[in-house]
């Protein structure tokens, strides 16, 4: 460990023990007071959370991660920076949170988890990619290892709580049989600049068998595809639809820079109760492990209210 890192995890917490007990310390002196946060602050510190640091450097190679296409759509520029610092704050209460528990992982683990997650062959060429794109090997392992951590916290944590019982199947077949009759399928493209958005791309019909031939055209890129029942949808392509979107034909923007194209629509089957027990299943540990991680920030915020 270098001077400079002994003396940041001094000031750390110096910093943290002040910032608990101010109220109740009645001598302490305002000089020391004000060299920390001086100093917290000319060391780059953003944020400090239960005692481990957020510094500027983190926060810019997060934020290249986040502009970056490498890893799919680019976040909007729109909040960016809190966007980061939220993600960084999330990832560090996992952290805690699986060693409170127990939970570690090895360096292996985590590399697995990344081969798998980004289909590559060799661990060490994506990192070569990572790095010659301009981005942090180091950030981009981390945020990878709370993922696998956090993936871990809901098995252990919050799946084994939950339940669907035959009563529950019983009502969703009586209140979705007649809503399920169709299925849309729909391609999703962003574009890094939307001035390249023309009244052309709007009328031109769209064949998605040659949407990238399409999307070269206008400067977009092709992000996903998928095949949606019209209640699994989010808000905004719901209303895309509900306003007419024809086959074919390039949506107006959702989300600023996202567009989606509606390729067709199918005749849904009906789903069977298995079926419904892993919608309902799957709807339950989606809503429940968003529970779980905001009941950890809840905790988190209020020890710093103490």
């Amino acid at each position: 460990m270098q001077i400079s890192d002994i003396f940041m995890y001094l000031i750390v917490k110096i910093f943290c023990k002040i910032k608990k007990n101010f109220l109740n310390m009645q001598r302490v002196s305002l000089i020391i007071v004000i060299f920390v946060i001086f100093t917290a602050h000319s060391m780059g510190i953003v944020a400090i959370v239960g005692g481990h640091v957020i510094s500027d450097k983190d926060m810019r190679e997060g934020i290249a991660i986040a502009r970056s296409p490498f890893f799919g759509k680019p976040l909007p520029d729109n909040n960016l920076k809190q966007l980061v610092l939220d993600n960084f704050i999330e990832q560090t209460l996992i952290l805690d949170e699986a060693e409170h528990f127990g939970i570690m992982l090895s360096d292996r683990e985590v590399v697995q988890y990344m081969v798998d997650s980004f289909r590559v062959r060799s661990i060490d060429e994506f990192a070569k990619k990572i790095v010659e794109n301009g981005l942090s090997w180091e950030k981009v392992f981390a945020q990878a290892k709370a993922k696998l951590l956090w993936r871990q916290l809901v098995n252990e944590m919050v799946i084994p709580s939950i339940s669907v019982s035959d009563a529950e199947i019983v009502e969703w077949h009586e209140q979705n049989n007649n809503r399920y009759g169709k299925i849309y399928n729909i391609k999703s493209l962003f574009a890094e600049d939307v001035s390249t958005i023309n009244s052309s791309a709007y009328s031109n019909y769209i064949d998605c068998k040659d949407i990238e031939s399409f999307a070269n055209t206008f400067g977009l890129q092709v992000a996903s595809d998928a095949s949606l029942l019209f209640a699994d949808m989010n808000t905004e392509i719901k209303r895309q639809i509900t306003k007419g979107l024809s086959i074919g034909k390039l949506s107006n923007a959702i989300n600023d820079n996202e567009f989606i194209v509606l390729c067709s629509v199918d005749k849904a089957k009906s789903l069977d109760d298995e079926e419904v027990y892993r919608k309902l299943f799957e709807l339950k540990v989606s809503a429940n492990k968003m529970a779980y991680l905001n009941k950890i920030k809840a905790r988190y915020y209020a020890s710093e209210q103490q």
